[in-house]
């Protein structure tokens, strides 16, 4: 084997070496056997020896099968290797004439003279007679670009076939004025002929109503034009749009083809250096964008107008935790450059670590500092601020990946005076003053009635729970309404927080008008959470202080804060007596630690003293004074303990005592509280852990799954003596069961039984009894590992995952004799949908709960038909379970959370809101109390689907309306004003090979009802 620059050589001896910063090709002669590639320090000896970013010791081997054939193959996995710019994954046949690069910029030319074996088609097209290394490169570069140039020219496409759509639309309405307009000037002349022929007696009258037709026609005309002009901008607008997008999307893949290499080396660089450092792509909007002013700078130019959506370097690290940073893409290029200079200064000073002139970490490239980032955006709806009427929710804050990042406490609310409604008859007061103003003389229950009035609309930013606390650090919420250009901020927290508090106000004063009305018809308002990472300097923050009677107390987000009361002036006679005594013993354990430190001196001496007699004694012949100190050795050390452990709990009593006498504020108070209920935890942690080795061998035969963090195990026995006897009654066992592949929707069931319960435990079991022959049973997706790190990584209260087979929970399966039948459920429009579906959940959930023995379970709305099926059951078996229906979690755009949604391909997930969108529809009448019949439901529901569903929806499966406490059909509104009470409506349709199911439980006349006592009604 022999390397030449530029031309190829035959036979030759091994061990070349190539080192990192060359731009020229080397071509790659080999002789039958084996060639190594890696670095020089290598264990083993590399046959080519090379060295830059990306090589690996023992990067990659050339074979030879001794027919005149070669193939390469990796020593490394993932070792960065291009053969004729495809990547190399496996074992590569190689051909004369083959371009290979090792690591970021090894380029040579395989030389095979002697090669016969076919090529594959298309692999030296367009190779030049000469390679270079330019050539080699930009062949790499061309595979990853081939592809998003042909993603490129579909939308191109796609922009031209909009673009000559709309051209067509504007033609045709010109075509369509023309002719409305020569047909009315037909018809006025004709009329104008028989009014002229017309006695002369009423030839005033005639060219009066002439006229009067002239000018009607003429008012016509304007109309007809200016609807004509307003179309047209309409697709000029959408033209521009669409070329904007264009633009922007072109240059934002430019953008990206330029970066994906640098991303790659900076990686490379961090491995190198051994930085913990990842760093991966990120699209996000722009958030430099507001600062664009479009002003000319000092030589007259206007900067161009940044790309809404910007490119982002996110950096993390690649193992552990620690901070994360967002890097914008200008950010990013200046610490390449800084990255390249520390890695020239590593190579130079021998691959030594540190990397001298970096041990400051503000020297460093890879170095993140803390700094403000978005957690996420929470998102409310205000239409119902149209019918006067207030919004109270609390809504889930959402991060760029759809993740939930916890939730957000909001209340909107209009009115028409200075003072701010709390309830709803203050509401009511507040419209008596315009109740001249509604159409029939009543209180108006619209505001498009009060075009021209002045309205205020104040937006109360309450609080967040379930912040990620690692980045709560000055948490704060961002918000823009309606027209107002500042960005309005609740007040920064001080330190961290999982709920911080804000009770942040703001009034917003505007005439109505149409723009305002359709702004609250159509817009959403969005709230930003901003917060910090902890860099472990940050200390946790406590919620305000709520007043009860003259004491106050610190209380959390949801009122469930400790207690304590915050004494004021001084303290009294009692309290003084108490400090007195605390005190006093203070000093007890003051002398008791004394008369400790004077043994441990008498003790050490009689040690000095044993050693000495030791090293007068003969060797091997211990003394009878040895043997006499060390009884007294081992019966001091033993005092010694005891008494050390008695000093150290008088003086913790003592200090509690003293700290509980002094007076306190209310965080203090707050956090003694908080650290008292941490000590409880770990106080019933371990006794726990005490109960588990105590059933170890019961447990072993169980398939209930540890949860893998630390905590708390299984309680299989329903209750705990040692909880029982601390609590005065039974623990209590919560259970959410689920079919796996978890999503947001079934943590937020587990963590809502986290502070009713003493335990949680979840099971996950895909149920057969439950699906129909032509169903997903195969398919359904299986992920146990991923949910298990799911619940073990999040504060739940998990304390096992029952994970039974088939022939634990049916003994023979097929065929199954026994099963709870649930009467009426099939009559239920999912019933009929699914003949045998809720037998089979009727089955398998009282099969768990026998298993279980809970106290509580928890269920999600939006299998609403399943939720009062199980609620029916539990009461009619005497199961003694408390069932807690939850309100259905969805995503940003609100669409329901599914295991199922996995199915949908990109674009029939972006159809896929249109399901709740109808929702949305059917809620604006029944829940206005609007007259209405099924049948019209379901009609206003599939139009719904079929506009907003971009036509990707099957046919409507049912739209169904039913009794939310008994499930059974309501056809109407006057059925469902006998009914009295919630209705359910339901509705189920296709989506490519996926069915989809959501519902909404409504109240009519009370559209606002909150989430959570709309989902409890469900079966009652």
């Amino acid at each position: 084997m022999s390397l030449t620059a530029r031309h190829a050589a035959e036979g030759g001896a091994r061990g070349a070496a190539a080192q990192s910063s060359t731009r020229q090709i080397y071509h790659f002669a080999v002789a039958d056997g084996t060639t190594t590639v890696g670095r020089s320090d290598s264990d083993t000896k590399q046959d080519v020896v090379l060295g830059g970013l990306s090589i690996q010791k023992e990067h990659a081997v050339v074979i030879g099968d001794g027919a005149g054939g070669f193939r390469l193959e990796l020593r490394t996995e993932g070792a960065r290797t291009y053969v004729n710019g495809t990547p190399v994954t496996g074992p590569v046949a190689l051909h004369d004439n083959s371009r290979i690069i090792f690591g970021n910029n090894h380029a040579f030319l395989f030389c095979n003279p002697t090669d016969t074996a076919p090529k594959a088609e298309g692999e030296d097209d367009g190779v030049p007679e000469e390679v270079t290394f330019d050539f080699v490169m930009l062949e790499v570069n061309k595979a990853q670009a081939a592809a998003m140039a042909a993603e490129e020219e579909k939308r191109r496409l796609e922009a031209e076939a909009e673009k000559a759509k709309a051209e067509a639309r504007v033609k045709e309405l010109q075509a369509e004025m023309e002719a409305e307009r020569t047909r009315m000037q037909a018809d006025a002349e004709k009329r104008m002929k028989a009014l002229q022929e017309q006695s002369a007696a009423g030839d005033r009258e005639a060219r009066e109503r002439q006229e009067a037709m002239l000018e009607e026609a003429r008012k016509q005309q304007q109309v007809l034009e200016k609807k004509l002009q307003e179309q047209i901008a309409e697709t000029e607008r959408v033209a521009a749009k669409k070329q904007k997008e264009m633009r922007e999307r072109s240059l934002l893949d430019e953008k990206l083809l330029k970066t994906i290499p640098m991303v790659n080396e900076a990686n490379a660089t961090a491995d190198e250096l051994a930085k913990n450092a990842l760093l991966e792509l990120r699209l996000m909007a722009n958030q430099r964008k507001g600062l664009w002013t479009g002003e000319e700078d000092e030589d007259g130019e206007v900067a161009p107008e940044p790309l809404d959506t910007e490119v982002y370097v996110r950096v993390a690290p690649k193992e552990g935790s620690g901070l994360e940073g967002l890097w914008h893409y200008d950010d990013f290029m200046e610490r390449l450059y800084a990255m390249r200079e520390m890695y020239q200064a590593f190579v130079s000073a021998g691959r030594e670590l540190p990397v001298p002139g970096y041990e400051d970490p503000l020297t460093d490239p890879f170095h993140v500092e803390p700094e403000d980032m978005s957690l996420g955006k929470a998102t409310v709806f205000l239409d119902t601020l149209l019918h006067i009427m207030p919004i109270s929710d609390t809504t889930p804050i959402l991060d760029y990946k759809g993740s939930d990042q916890g939730e957000l406490s909001v209340r909107v609310v209009p009115h028409f005076g200075d003072k701010v409604p709390e309830t709803d008859e203050e509401g009511d007061d507040d419209l008596m003053a315009l109740e001249a103003a509604g159409d029939d003389g009543g209180i108006p229950d619209s505001l498009s009635k009060l075009v021209g009035h002045k309205l205020n609309i104040t937006v109360q930013v309450k609080a967040t729970r379930g912040l990620p606390v690692d980045r709560s650090v000055g948490a704060h919420v961002r918000f823009r309404f309606f027209l107002d250009e500042r960005e309005r901020r609740t007040p920064a927290i001080d330190g961290k927080a999982m709920n911080p508090r804000f009770d942040y106000s703001c009034t917003f004063s505007n005439v109505i008008t149409d723009e305002l009305l359709k702004y609250l018809g159509e817009e959403e308002l969005s709230f930003d959470v901003w917060g910090r990472q902890d860099d472990g300097t940050a200390k946790m923050a406590m919620g305000p202080a709520k007043r009860i009677g003259r004491h106050s107390v610190a209380g959390d987000y949801d009122g469930a804060g400790a207690a304590a009361a915050a004494a004021g002036g001084a303290a009294s006679p009692a309290v003084a007596e108490l400090r007195e005594q605390v005190e006093s013993r203070q000093r007890e354990a003051e002398a008791a630690l004394a008369k400790l430190k004077e043994e441990e001196a008498k003790r050490e001496s009689l040690e000095a003293k044993l050693r000495a007699l030791e090293a007068s004694s003969p060797r091997g012949s211990p003394t009878a004074a040895a043997a006499a100190m060390e009884e007294v050795k081992q019966k001091q050390e033993a005092e010694h303990r005891a008494a050390l452990e008695r000093v150290k709990q008088e003086a913790e009593h003592a200090k509690e005592e003293r700290e509980a006498a002094r007076p306190k504020t209310a965080e203090e108070a707050a956090a003694a509280a908080a650290s008292k209920s941490s000590r409880t935890c770990a106080v019933m942690r371990r006794r726990v852990l005490t109960r588990q080795a105590e059933l170890g061998q019961a447990r072993a035969t169980s398939r209930c799954v540890p949860v893998a963090r630390s905590g708390t195990v299984a309680n299989r026995a329903r209750g705990d003596p040692e909880l029982a006897r601390k609590h005065g009654r039974l623990a209590r066992l919560g259970f959410v069961p689920t079919m796996g592949a978890l999503h947001a929707g079934h943590l937020s069931l587990v963590e809502s039984l986290r502070d009713k319960t003493d335990h949680t435990l979840v099971s996950i079991f895909v149920n057969p009894a439950q699906f129909a022959a032509h169903e997903d049973l195969g398919t359904y997706p299986r992920t146990l590992e991923s949910d298990l790190a799911k619940l073990g990584a999040a504060d739940l209260n998990v304390a096992a995952v029952f994970t039974p087979t088939e022939a634990d929970m049916y003994q023979e399966w097929p065929p199954y004799r026994t099963f709870v039948e649930p009467l009426e459920a099939d009559d239920s429009a999912e019933g009929r949908a699914r003949p045998g579906f809720f037998r089979g959940v009727a089955t398998v959930v009282t099969k768990l709960f026998a298993a279980a023995r809970p106290t509580v379970a928890a269920f999600g709305q939006k299998d609403a038909y399943q939720c009062i099926v199980v609620r029916q059951l539990a009461r009619d078996l005497n199961l003694g379970v408390d069932v807690q229906i939850n309100p259905t979690t969805r995503e940003q755009d609100g669409l329901a959370m599914s295991s199922r949604n996995a199915y949908l391909t990109v674009e029939e997930r972006e159809a896929a809101p249109a399901m709740y969108a109808a929702l949305r529809e059917v809620q604006r009448i029944v829940g206005r109390g609007l007259p209405w019949g099924v049948e019209e439901l379901r009609t206003i529901a599939a139009d719904a689907l079929s506009d907003r569903g971009r036509g990707r929806f099957g046919p409507l499966q049912y739209l169904d309306v039913a009794c939310a406490a008994t499930g059974r059909p309501v056809v109407s509104s006057g059925e469902s004003h006998a009914e009295g009470g919630a209705v359910l409506v339901s509705i189920a349709a296709p989506l490519g090979r996926t069915r989809l199911i959501d519902n909404m439980v409504i109240v009519p006349d009370k559209p606002s009802l909150d989430e959570t006592s709309a989902a409890n009604t469900l079966g009652r």
